[in-house]
């Protein structure tokens, strides 16, 4: 480096921000901006992450991001993120599917929610990774009914919630309705996923039916851990689809990160 290329970067304002606490939606340029700074001029900003960013958006279909870099930073800016070995950029999970009733017979089963993105990169950074990064997994498919000829249903389970910070809940119970004969059942919701795994999927309820047995429906799948899609739930007819992964875990890595991977970190999810 010049003697001239070091009074310039000596020149700009130094930015220097800690995360210690979870935040969620976080870009990095209003929050510059928020702090005083003039972000139409070149700036150094040093960003340490020790705690999680996260996603409250989990409606499963806007594509959300839980970190962004912000655009049209001033030429010459230097911005560096560092992920410290308990911080987390992680996606929103997904939703597992609702469990589902069906009077008159075998059902199909819901699907699972997508998961959120992680990192959506507008302008050159560096990025220094010794802790998590990863997209919102996807919630578990649900179960489908199981029925005989006489239709004594049993309900499908809820699936898990998918991986991921805000966690993807799992998806809820259903009951039966009575008649013919037989009692209600009722299955089991999927469990929420929790920062980095993917909920259980709940058990299928089971009837008390006078014509032929019991018959028990089929549970919910397992939500997605960071980066991977929920698993498919079972039906007789078809299946409940596991929501998949987040869009991106790093969304412009190739063409805007200088990256630097450190022991013990990792990145989930698809880069591009």
């Amino acid at each position: 480096m010049s003697a001239f290329q070091s009074f310039l970067l000596m020149s700009k304002s130094q930015i220097n921000i800690i995360i210690t606490t979870t935040v969620t939606d976080y870009n990095l340029k209003s929050a510059v901006s928020a702090l005083g700074y003039n972000v139409a001029a070149p700036l150094n900003v040093n960003l340490k992450v020790r705690s999680v960013i996260g996603s409250d958006n989990t409606d499963g279909v806007t594509i959300s991001y839980a970190f962004e870099t912000g655009t049209n930073w001033a030429s010459g800016s230097n911005i560096e993120v560092s992920v410290a070995s308990n911080g987390y950029i992680v996606g929103a999970g997904g939703t597992g599917a609702a469990g589902i009733w069906k009077q008159g017979g075998y059902s199909g089963a819901n699907d699972g929610g997508r998961g959120g993105s992680a990192m959506h990169i507008g302008t050159s950074i560096k990025l220094v990774n010794a802790g998590t990064i990863g997209s919102g997994g996807g919630g578990g498919g649900g179960g489908g009914t199981g029925a005989d000829y006489y239709s004594d249903t049993g309900c499908g389970g809820g699936g898990g919630g998918g991986a991921g910070h805000i966690v993807g809940s799992g998806g809820t119970s259903a009951t039966s309705d009575s008649g013919f004969g037989w009692a209600t059942n009722s299955s089991e919701p999927g469990a929420d996923g929790t920062l980095t795994a993917g909920g259980a999927g709940g058990a299928a309820g089971t009837t008390q039916g006078p014509h032929s047995g019991n018959q028990t429906g089929y549970a919910g799948a397992t939500g997605g851990a960071l980066g991977a899609s929920g698993s498919d739930g079972t039906a007789y007819t078809g299946r409940g689809a596991g929501g998949i992964t987040g869009y991106m875990a790093i969304d412009n890595f190739s063409s805007l990160v200088t990256f630097t991977s450190l022991a013990g970190s990792s990145v989930s999810g698809p880069t591009n």
